[in-house]
């Protein structure tokens, strides 16, 4: 994947710096999970995360997660 960004005259700090943490944040979006109907009885998605379960930029207050 870095052979490509060098390729493209591109650097991972460069997008980082342009990176917008809050655009899906201020359209409401949130993450959600996928339940497989192989698994689960049915294929759904649900949505909102109550915690943070990964490392990124996206400020607390704008996690858009839903209680449990």
């Amino acid at each position: 994947m870095l052979h490509l960004l060098d390729t493209l005259k591109t650097s991972v700090d460069g997008l980082a710096k342009c990176f917008d943490v809050s655009f899906y944040p201020n359209l409401g979006l949130s993450r959600g999970v996928f339940f497989a109907k192989e698994h689960f009885d049915e294929a759904k998605v649900v949505n909102g995360n109550p915690r943070k379960v990964i490392c990124d930029d996206i400020p607390e207050e704008l996690n858009n997660g839903k209680d449990i």
